[in-house]
């Protein structure tokens, strides 16, 4: 799940236009930027399955990062961190706890949905939860790119930014709805978990940096 979670931070910064969008985007990804650096530093482990061809997912050990309990810590802590930065500006902390706090959890939601039973309530002595819709995986990545789209054409329909950017927000995410469709059906499997790990982050990174560019309003100027 890539492709959702920047749909769902799009159709929820559509709550407070004043918001880059990309900050909200980056904050719908967070889970996974906690993820990768904790699985480059040998804290959490990403498993490439020998049946990899077949599954066409990974498997993780993650409860720092997505663990339920967790998960609604670091939702709390990036909207706390959020206000804070944006005290004295032009949006009212509350608002920014509210928009950053939801496009946290929601990631934690979309992963419910198409994990596998693997992300724990609280540590990992603790039961695990899963839908699974990965087992049925063009039914997940039919449901990915519904939410992807979705999420964009909610926020572009109250935006108001040039046909432009418009054109290249709808770019960003058909590129990355197009590669996490290639990513779960025809590419090789990957040669290591830490590449997964370096190109997750750099994906990330570039993904809420073109979205935070493209997606400046007309009174934030350009």
């Amino acid at each position: 799940m890539f492709a959702g979670h920047v749909g769902a931070g799009l159709a929820i910064g559509r709550m407070e236009p004043r918001l880059n969008p990309g900050l909200v985007v980056l904050a719908a990804l967070l889970l996974d930027v906690v993820l990768w650096i904790l699985v480059l530093g040998g804290v959490e482990r990403a498993t490439i399955p020998a049946n990899y061809a077949a599954r066409r997912y990974l498997l993780f050990d993650f409860p720092i990062s997505h663990g339920v309990v967790l998960a609604a810590g670091w939702a709390l802590a990036a909207a706390g961190t959020a206000a804070l930065v944006a005290r004295g500006g032009s949006v009212r902390p509350g608002r920014v706890v509210a928009v950053v706090g939801l496009a946290v959890a929601s990631h934690e939601l979309l992963d419910l949905l198409v994990h596998v039973p693997e992300i724990p309530l609280l540590g990992r002595s603790s039961p695990a939860l899963g839908l699974g819709l990965w087992r049925a995986m063009p039914v997940a990545l039919a449901a990915e790119a519904a939410v992807a789209f979705g999420g964009l054409a909610w926020y572009l329909r109250g935006s108001d930014l040039s046909r432009g950017r418009r054109i290249g927000l709808v770019a960003v995410v058909a590129v990355v709805t197009a590669l996490t469709v290639a990513g779960q059906t025809v590419a090789p499997a990957p040669p290591d978990v830490g590449t997964v790990a370096g190109s997750g982050l750099v994906s990330i990174g570039v993904t809420a940096a073109l979205v935070g560019w493209l997606g400046r309003t007309r009174s934030a100027g350009r």
